[in-house]
């Protein structure tokens, strides 16, 4: 029994190795800081009276993972991955003026994790995912442009790695993360009833190096690296109703494992992800309160490891 444990503790530990230099890693999903699931929180669709409020979200949310090619270092085979994640994300927003923001953003959610190789195994784990906290100001360049530049920080509502997490997958990243992103659009058709305007994100989180024993060695460090969002969206919207339709492109750079003897570094690796989303707003309901009922899905493809998620979330949110 007890070589049965330890072959698949070698076996997690390399694969491990290797699935840490790819940021949707083996070990760890956490969706608080997905450009395109953000989206979801977007509140646009309502009259300009009616934004400048405190929008809360709730967006119930479900997510999918294959992975296929893993390497089992130790035996020299490949390892297939499935991951399952649901719950939900919670958002509050202040908007105090049209120019200022500030948000706040995690998840509770459901991770389970099947891996398909020498030493399969099934694992799930519930939590909080990291807490998401941005803000930032909002510039109107004439009628029809607007800017927008906004910081972000990330802490991990769970910062302890134990001996268990190594048989677990984890919720949240447990790493501490900084960023800044911009927002450029510009509205091609703007009247009362309908519109259509092109949308360009940009974003770039760093996240700071932290020790990862008793996982790797005692003396050994992840270096989670930077991950950086290009996300061209069009929206046309027709009264109330909001659509959506965007591409975004997600570059991991400068990830390694830093053992007491050597660091092992990882290219820089490329995910391709499509989005759709639809909304629909109420400015009378039964609460008194303008509201926002949205449906999103996304479908990216990494070349690494033969990558492919899907995601599907339905939003509602409430404008105080």
């Amino acid at each position: 029994m007890n070589s049965v444990m330890n072959g698949t503790k070698n076996f997690l530990v390399k694969l491990l190795f290797v699935s840490l230099l790819f940021q949707s890693s083996l070990q760890a999903v956490t969706l608080v800081y997905n450009l395109r699931i953000r989206r979801a929180f977007n509140i646009s669709g309502l009259p300009e009276q009616t934004r400048t409020r405190w929008p809360l979200s709730v967006v119930p949310i479900f997510y999918a993972r294959n992975s296929h090619g893993l390497i089992d270092i130790q035996n020299n085979t490949t390892v297939d991955e499935k991951r399952r994640v649901g719950g939900a994300l919670f958002n509050a927003r202040c908007v105090p003026n049209k120019h200022w923001f500030v948000e706040a953003t995690t998840g509770l959610e459901t991770d389970h994790g099947s891996f398909k190789g020498k030493h399969g195994f099934e694992a799930s784990r519930t939590g909080l995912d990291d807490l998401v906290l941005s803000g930032g100001y909002r510039y109107f360049a004439g009628k029809h442009g607007q800017l927008v530049a906004y910081g972000v920080a990330g802490f991990p509502l769970r910062r302890k790695i134990d001996q268990h997490d190594l048989f677990t997958p984890l919720v949240g990243t447990r790493v501490y993360t900084l960023g800044v992103g911009g927002e450029a659009s510009y509205s091609m058709v703007s009247e009362d009833h309908y519109s259509c305007d092109a949308i360009f994100q940009g974003r770039f989180l760093h996240s700071f190096n932290r020790s990862w024993a008793p996982i790797l060695p005692e003396g050994s460090k992840i270096q989670p690296g930077n991950v950086s969002d290009l996300f061209f969206i069009l929206q046309m919207r027709y009264k109330l109703t909001v659509v959506e339709i965007g591409y975004d492109v997600t570059f991991f750079t400068n990830q390694a494992i830093i053992l007491p003897k050597e660091t092992i570094h990882s290219n820089t690796q490329v995910r391709h992800s499509g989005v759709a989303t639809i909304s629909h707003g109420w400015l009378k309901t039964p609460i008194g309160k303008p509201c926002i009922l949205s449906f999103g899905i996304s479908a990216s493809h990494s070349k690494a490891f033969d990558a492919n998620s899907i995601s599907a979330w339905l939003t509602g949110t409430i404008v105080f």
